[in-house]
């Protein structure tokens, strides 16, 4: 079996996968090849009759998306949408790498499923945001809407760095997702 991991082979993803791989090969009898492949290098071309990916594999494992421009994260998407058309087995399918990648959407999902969700605001104008920011009480935590593992995280409590900041996510074409921050002990 061929897999493929759409991730940086020095993450720690690639890497646990790929010793994870190695233990479960049962001598001889299952051989797994495990290749990293980022998603930077996807290319993939469509006939009538044939879809073309440069990606060779029986599945190819989603672990992370990174940040690219609209016209490339969709590319992306519709790509690990075509390889499992294709019949390649895409563990992390692109709905699900959609909802784990779009905190809005993850925050709505999990609210629709009666799960408890801190209290969030996103605007597109600062005036807006301000309010939010009022509304919320004054003490927010702001995140960007696609990120992970904490990267540009912030906590405001200052209405005057918050309006600072704001308009920074603003003028660089961002929204600005803020949510009640919620002592945790």
């Amino acid at each position: 079996m061929r897999l493929s991991v759409l991730s940086p082979p020095e993450g720690w993803h690639f890497r646990d996968l790929d010793r994870a791989a190695k233990e479960i090969g049962i001598e001889g009898k299952c051989q797994i090849e495990v290749s990293h492949f980022e998603f930077g290098s996807l290319a993939g071309g469509l006939t009538s009759q044939t879809r073309d990916f440069n990606i060779d594999a029986d599945m190819v494992f989603v672990r992370t998306m990174p940040a690219g421009s609209l016209e490339q994260v969709v590319f992306r998407m519709d790509l690990l949408q075509q390889l499992m058309v294709s019949g390649t087995q895409v563990v992390n399918s692109p709905k699900c790498v959609e909802a784990s990648v779009d905190k809005y959407l993850c925050l709505a999902l999990l609210s629709a499923a009666g799960l408890p969700i801190p209290d969030t605001q996103v605007s597109q104008t600062v005036d807006q945001a301000l309010k939010d920011f009022i509304d919320l009480g004054s003490d927010v935590v702001v995140k960007p809407i696609f990120g992970s593992m904490g990267n540009g995280i912030l906590r405001l409590k200052n209405r005057y760095a918050a309006s600072v900041h704001f308009q920074s996510l603003i003028e660089m074409g961002q929204v600005v997702y803020q949510q009640r921050f919620i002592d945790h002990g």
